[in-house]
């Protein structure tokens, strides 16, 4: 029997709220007060961790497209890296994390985690459409460096394709905020 991700993410995070709520009772505070301090750590302690992991992957990515780029010396390379291109997309895990591990939270809650749901699908969409932007213009820069892409319209075509995901990415953010 295979194990899914929302099964091990289950499984992390009843561990983790067990050893939060262990550690709680060991210090003394009231059964009264256990859940709302065991819910406020648990977010805190997944955001904490979301961020680590994006730091964490963020390192691993500079790190072997810096190593790849020593021993390759391509320009096309260099160029992404110092725009940081490849290091950016460390950006979309810290959302995708928080939502994977925060029902288990706000069961008592549903409303409160459909807030904070929303935070962060709007947090990802407005991520990935920067991430989005950085790397057209890159691409638009590369692009209009060669000799045979130089006279064709591709700033027009640049502009049009970020105005067309900006759009959709207004009409995603307004659709989360309006609950449609």
């Amino acid at each position: 029997m295979e194990i899914g991700i929302d099964d091990k993410s289950s499984k992390f995070a009843g561990t983790l709220i067990e050893g939060i709520k262990n550690i709680l009772q060991q210090l003394g505070v009231s059964h009264g007060r256990l859940d709302e301090w065991e819910e406020f750590i648990y977010v805190v302690l997944i955001i904490v961790v979301a961020f680590a992991l994006a730091w964490i992957m963020r390192f691993i990515i500079h790190y072997t497209i810096s190593r790849l780029l020593s021993r390759s010396h391509n320009a096309v390379l260099k160029i992404l890296v110092d725009r940081k291109i490849f290091s950016r997309i460390a950006n979309l895990i810290p959302p995708l994390v928080i939502i994977s591990l925060l029902p288990l939270a706000f069961e008592n809650s549903p409303h409160l985690l459909s807030i904070i749901e929303r935070i962060c699908w709007i947090y990802l969409i407005i991520a990935f459409v920067m991430y989005t932007n950085m790397f057209l213009t890159t691409l638009w820069h590369i692009l209009s460096r060669s000799d045979t892409m130089r006279d064709r319209p591709l700033k027009g075509l640049l502009q049009v394709t970020k105005g067309i995901i900006v759009g959709l990415a207004v009409i995603g953010i307004v659709s989360l905020l309006i609950n449609k």
